[in-house]
């Protein structure tokens, strides 16, 4: 039986009469969206939250194979061969040195790398975890500053801006192992920014964080200047205040 409401499902009939099932879920798991069923037709529509970041029909634009490409790939050795270089699509978020802290599971507190592996959904573990360099937490306000910032590069940046990455031409390198140098952007000059430098000639200069180009481009929402260049339509204020404290923590310039 139906109870005529296409937004339930698993109806019933008690005495002659349907009963509402279980109501339709319509949840897309975005923050920013109204998720509404229509009754009438049980079907689903998702509506932009005013001020909330970019809209539904944005995000869905937004994810195209080239787009993702754009973050995922990452250049490398062929495999076998090791001569050749090969063009691979990878996850970015899942790296040992993000995931080597405590979780509570269970009711237990243990580490994430030593549960996973417990579960048989990682291998090659260490068996000594201190070997593995842990990155900070950039909300950490105990933590160094510098290890700080170097943690926000490493996983909002790093993943671009690394040897074989989509950004590699930049010669900007970002990876959280590498020493903060000519490479990491100290006083270093664009070289694949165009509009984006701002007229700006470096893209970090110690203790100037509005003369350089990295905050320059991480506090603009304009398409030809912003970065990450895809993947957001809203400025992380606290992020390039990060960037900008330590920038300005920092001294000697570029002159």
């Amino acid at each position: 039986c139906s109870d005529g409401n296409g937004c339930t499902t698993g109806d019933t009939c008690q005495n002659g009469t349907c009963s509402a099932g279980a109501a339709v879920s319509c949840d897309d798991n975005l923050l920013c969206t109204t998720d509404i069923c229509t009754p009438a037709t049980g079907v689903c529509s998702h509506g932009s939250v005013a001020g909330c970041g970019p809209t539904f029909a944005q995000v869905k634009a937004a994810v195209t194979d080239v787009s993702c490409k754009n973050c995922h790939s990452l250049s490398r050795p062929e495999t076998g061969s090791g001569v050749n270089m090969e063009t691979v699509i990878v996850p970015i978020g899942p790296k040992a040195r993000f995931l080597n802290t405590d979780n509570v599971y269970d009711g237990k507190t243990v580490n994430q790398l030593a549960h996973m592996k417990a579960q048989g959904v990682l291998a090659g573990v260490p068996s000594d975890l201190a070997a593995i360099q842990t990155v900070a937490d950039w909300e950490d306000t105990a933590a160094p500053l510098e290890q700080r910032a170097k943690a926000y590069l490493d996983s909002n940046c790093a993943h671009c801006h690394n040897p074989g990455g989509f950004a590699s031409n930049s010669g900007l390198f970002l990876e959280y192992w590498r020493p903060v140098d000519t490479a990491y952007g100290v006083c270093k000059s664009p070289v694949a920014a165009g509009a984006g430098s701002g007229g700006l000639q470096y893209d970090i200069v110690p203790g100037a964080a509005d003369q350089s180009i990295m905050t320059y481009r991480m506090d603009s929402n304009a398409a030809d200047v912003r970065m990450p260049e895809i993947g957001r339509s809203v400025i992380h204020t606290e992020g390039v205040a990060l960037i900008r404290d330590w920038i300005n923590s920092q001294s000697g310039g570029c002159e």
